[in-house]
Parts: structure tokens; sequence; C-alpha cells
């Protein structure tokens, strides 16, 4: 979502959009089918110029090479998922909101140690300012849940974000 909303990086942007454009144009060729005027709506709106209805598209195609040219990369994202679900419902177990930023959370699998670009998603997932890797851990993880004031104000600050757009 941010690289649309803040496009600092033009040839990012660019990629990002190109990404959205083509899941959401094999996205209207299997919704074809069941919805027609819905998807072929969609197709029009993302797809290049000269291309005139998704139903004169062919069946998309599964990429068997990219399950496999990717495999360690879907094994690493699987493990940041099953850890931000895990971590996710402690949070909800504590009661504390997900808006609420937390200092840290620690993680005692090792495996985990993955690249920056995972970490950050695992930190904006589970709104965590930093995540520390501690094998002396006896839970597979642990949040920080001490909410300090300067934590408490940025959580009273996303909450009325929150509370202004819903208005």
């Amino acid at each position: 979502r941010r690289r649309f909303q803040k496009p600092d990086n033009k040839k990012d942007y660019a990629a990002a959009s190109a990404t959205l454009r083509y899941c959401l144009t094999e996205l209207s060729k299997l919704l074809a089918p069941f919805i027609p005027f819905f998807a072929d709506a969609l197709y029009q709106s993302v797809s290049l110029e000269g291309e005139l209805s998704v139903h004169l598209e062919g069946w998309p195609k599964a990429n068997s090479k990219f399950k496999i040219q990717n495999s360690k990369l879907l094994h690493d994202m699987k493990a940041v998922r099953d850890l931000a679900s895990a971590a996710l419902a402690k949070r909800a177990e504590l009661g504390i909101k997900v808006r609420q930023p937390l200092a840290s959370l620690a993680v005692k699998n090792s495996k985990l140690k993955m690249d920056a670009a995972l970490l950050e998603i695992l930190k904006d997932e589970i709104n965590v300012r930093e995540v520390i890797f501690d094998s002396k851990l006896k839970e597979d993880f642990v949040l920080d849940t001490v909410i300090t004031p300067e934590l408490k104000e940025e959580g009273t600050i996303r909450e009325l974000v929150r509370m202004i757009q819903d208005l």
C-alpha cells in the first residue's frame, strides 16, 4: 500500500503498478465465466490499449517455474505469516490493539533470520519497532508488552487518525 501512497521511487512505483495490473488482468480472466460484465469492466479498466474484451482472452496458465525458482522465498514468507499470526493472536489475547505499537518482538527460531524486506513486513504486520533473535527463549516468541509513554502517544495518535478517517 505504501508503494502507491507515497511513490518516492519511480522505478519501484512502476514495478508495483505493473504487478497490480498483471494480477487484476489475470483475476478478470478467472472471473469472466462467473461474473462476465464485472470481469470485462475490470479488464478494460486495467488492460493496455488495443485489448478489447476479457472474453477474447485465453484461460490463464499456471507458471510452475515460479514455485521452483522462489521456493526459499515462499518458505521464508510462510514462516513470516505463521509468526505474524501467532503474535497477532497473542496481542488479541492480551487485549492490545494492533494500532498500539510495541517496542519489540523477540524470536527464538534462528531460521527466521531472513532478509531485511521480510523482517520489515513482519514488523509492519505485528506493529513492533524491532525484531530481536534470542536463542535462549523458552517460547517461540515473546512480545515486549511494556508500553512506554512514547509508544502510548503514538498509539493514541494512530487511534485518532483512524477515528477521523472513519468519520
